[in-house]
């Protein structure tokens, strides 16, 4: 590191600093060096390609309604969710979850502590005014079989459920 003498202080100072770090006095020949300057801000550009993805995905899932279930199922296999293609079938995921939440919910199991754990359901001739009508068939978590009939009923853009004995 070369040093210089200061005029006005005598002390030695870096020929690189831009004034003498003893007194402060200018140093006549410092030159500064230019920084080089990016021609892109690497964290706009990044925070940019995560803005896309995100808006790009988001467009995705607002397009297709049923990826939209299956990407929250991934998340919480339990989910109540439906689709309206499920509501074709009283085979698919999101009408069984449905039938052992509704079960689950029930005064009935409630009162005695009871959880569908597993369940086998067919489908029904529809009965009226329903959408969807299932025969299902619950092992509880007390051993104990239930059969039950599920009425699916669509109000509005929500699938109401209701279940009896059968």
């Amino acid at each position: 590191m070369s040093l210089q003498q200061c005029p006005d202080c005598l002390k030695e100072y870096s020929l690189r600093a831009p004034s003498c770090i003893h007194c402060g006095a200018p140093n006549e020949h410092f030159q500064a060096v230019a920084q080089p300057v990016s021609e892109k801000d690497d964290d706009n550009s990044v925070l940019g390609w995560i803005l896309a993805i995100i808006v790009g995905v988001g467009t995705v899932l607002a397009m297709v309604p049923d990826l939209r279930v299956e990407v929250l199922r991934m998340f919480d296999p339990d989910a109540d969710v439906v689709t309206e293609n499920e509501m074709r079938s009283c085979d698919s995921k999101g009408a069984q979850n449905q039938m052992k939440s509704a079960f689950d919910q029930s005064q009935y199991a409630m009162t005695l502590n009871l959880k569908a754990v597993t369940l086998q359901s067919t489908t029904l001739e529809t009965e009226s005014g329903n959408v969807l009508t299932c025969q299902a068939e619950m092992m509880l978590n007390n051993s104990e079989t239930v059969h039950y009939i599920f009425n699916f009923t669509e109000q509005g853009d929500q699938y109401l459920i209701n279940g009896r004995p059968s």
